[in-house]
């Protein structure tokens, strides 16, 4: 089975999941929504966001950051998301699944994860 990420605006709740209104990933992805069904177990991770500040971003922590890059890959960041390393390594759906403040997943802007 092959792994994946899923953002997007939870649609319905069940006992063994849920549905998510899925927002395509990517700078040229568009804005189309396809419902995607999770399924979560005992051994599923879950993860808060909180309020934080710049001060969050420190040497040794996991980060994604979202915005816009400039014709040498210089991103102006609109929206950032932290959390710390899991054994020294960062999760490459950390932070939520996906990138992006639209319906969920990364943090809005001065926000990180725990």
């Amino acid at each position: 089975m092959a792994g994946g990420i899923t953002r997007g605006e939870v649609t319905a709740v069940a006992d063994d999941g849920f549905t998510v209104a899925s927002m395509p990933i990517g700078p040229d992805a568009g804005d189309e929504t396809t419902e995607v069904t999770v399924t979560v177990g005992d051994d599923t991770d879950y993860t808060a966001t909180v309020d934080a500040d710049p001060d969050a971003v420190v040497t040794g922590v996991c980060l994604s950051a979202q915005g816009e890059t400039d014709d040498t890959g210089a991103m102006a960041a609109s929206t950032i998301a932290v959390s710390e390393s899991s054994d020294g390594e960062c999760s490459a759906g950390m932070a939520g699944p996906g990138m992006g403040a639209r319906g969920g997943g990364v943090a809005p802007s001065g926000q990180a994860t725990s």
